[in-house]
This record gives structure tokens, sequence and C-alpha cells, in this order.
């Protein structure tokens, strides 16, 4: 989930809501196994779920956002939309995802970034798809299993010294349900608050504007 998850940070990345409270997940650290892929599987699906909208909330800075997450196509296809507001003004921001490339973007000033998809960023971690040579560069390793929104997920932990990014994921079905997150001394949390399950999501939410004027990018910003 992106850039996403620290865009939507998250694009989101980062991969903040209205309200971001502490929630504390208690972690059952006794199933600490990964299961590795062999590095020519290339056609692992990344979610387990034909499509899926996930309503999040993320915090950073004492700054808060409300994220909505769509993916379509076991995780092929993945747009976010993320709100907050700032000085009384609402501000609305866009990432759509093709094969190639993340394109995030602001609709109303009518100007966006795109940036290629990089296996090597841990933004874009299959977690379905782990080899010990990705579990390497990131220093990944699995902490246990916990609960989010009902939903079991396998914990894992990210310590990446080529961001300064230093990271917790709570993975169900391939999904980034919880992230608590520090990038260079700053700290970010994002936590799903609901999540739809293979739901009939329009195709206009997965089409780049032709409108737009994209800036290629070695890193969205």
């Amino acid at each position: 989930m992106k850039k996403h998850l620290l865009l939507f940070v998250f694009p989101i990345f980062f991969w903040s809501c209205s309200h971001t409270s502490e929630t504390k997940t208690v972690v059952n650290a006794s199933d600490t196994i990964i299961n590795f892929v062999d590095k020519t599987k290339t056609d692992v699906r990344k979610v387990d779920l034909k499509s899926a909208i996930i309503h999040m909330t993320s915090s950073v800075m004492g700054l808060s956002q409300s994220i909505i997450v769509y993916m379509d196509d076991y995780g092929k296809k993945q747009a976010t939309e993320v709100t907050q507001e700032l000085l009384g003004k609402k501000i609305h921001q866009y990432s759509v995802n093709d094969s190639l490339y993340i394109y995030s973007f602001d609709p109303e000033h009518k100007k966006g970034q795109k940036a290629k998809i990089d296996e090597n960023n841990p933004d874009d971690i299959n977690f379905n798809a782990i080899t010990r040579e990705m579990a390497q560069r990131f220093h990944l390793r699995k902490k246990g299993t916990a609960t989010v929104i009902g939903k079991k997920c396998d914990v894992f932990a990210v310590d990446f010294a080529g961001t300064k990014l230093q990271a917790t994921f709570y993975i169900w079905k391939g999904i980034p349900l919880k992230t608590e997150s520090t990038v260079s001394g700053i700290s970010v949390k994002m936590e799903a608050t609901k999540i739809e399950e293979n739901v009939p999501i329009a195709a206009e939410k997965f089409q780049i504007p032709n409108d737009i004027v994209f800036e290629e990018t070695a890193k969205l910003n």
C-alpha cells in the first residue's frame, strides 16, 4: 500500500485522520517463522482478495488524515484518496498505480508526480512473496501475530538504512492494516478502521487523469 504506505503517508505510504487514538496492539510473539519464496516466483498475488476498500486514519507530526485505499485485481490495481484539513481548508491528494508507476496528484492544481515502482523500496514489499534476499536487504523479520479490526495479522518489522526507515507492518491477506514507522526521526502511524472485502469498484477510481501534468521523480515526496 505505498508512498502509499509512506506517502500514503501513503502515499501512501505511505503508506492520519480527523482524530487518532493511541491504539495499543498486543502482539503474540509465538509465530515468527517467515515462509520464504523462491526468487523465480514472480506471479504471487500481492493481495489475497479480489478487491477491497480500506478506510484508514493516519497521523504525523500532530496532523491527521483520512485515507481510503482501493484495491482490485488482487492488488495489481491500487488507488488512494487522502483528505486532511489544514488552516480551515480541506486538502485532497490522490495516487494511482499502474504496472510501472505510482502517480500522485492534486486535482485542484492540475500538477502531480510519478515515480517508478521499485521492489527495492520497502513501501513496495509484497508480503506474500518474501525472499531471503529481501529479508536481508530490509532487515525484515517476523515478530508474531496481532489482531487489528478483528483480523489476525502477521507482524513484520523493517529496519532499512537506505531511507532511515524503521517500521512495523500488521499484514492481513497481504494488506497492511496498520503501520507504525519512523523515517529520519519522524513518527508516522496509520491504522485501518474498516475494510470492505470483494466489493465492486468503479473503473474510474484507477484511471490516471489526462489533464494533470506529471513530473517524473526518483521518489514521491
